[in-house]
């Protein structure tokens, strides 16, 4: 299992997925970095902020473009530097990374971590 003391601050640990079977130990985590999600939320509610008052104001579609524009670039953002999925080491730190993209784990469950 992943052992949080071991994970630097700057990361998070949003879900860990554990191997169904007692045989096969492996463990995969879904890695972010903080700093990077709160950027990401900031310029999600500052997109949605820009959404709303070019409705209100009845302004150009422009700033509508503009609001969503600036919410995908949060996005993009906050999903990007170490954020992944890894594999966790026997001694509870993280192992291999494996990439953004999600990979199989549907023989897996996932928990809290």
């Amino acid at each position: 299992m992943l052992d949080k003391k071991k994970l630097p601050p700057d990361l998070a640990a949003n879900r860990v997925w554990v191997s169904n079977h007692d045989s096969d130990g492996r463990t995969i985590v879904y890695i972010s970095e903080r700093r990077r999600r709160m950027v990401a939320g900031v310029g999600a509610v500052a997109g949605l902020v820009a959404i709303l008052a070019a409705l209100a104001m009845h302004l150009l579609v422009g700033l509508l473009v503009l609001g969503l524009g600036i919410s995908f670039a949060g996005a993009v953002y906050g999903n990007g530097g170490r954020s992944g999925f890894y594999e966790v080491e026997p001694d509870g730190s993280l192992g291999e990374y494996l990439g953004r993209a999600k990979p199989e784990l549907s023989s897996m469950r996932g928990v809290r971590p």
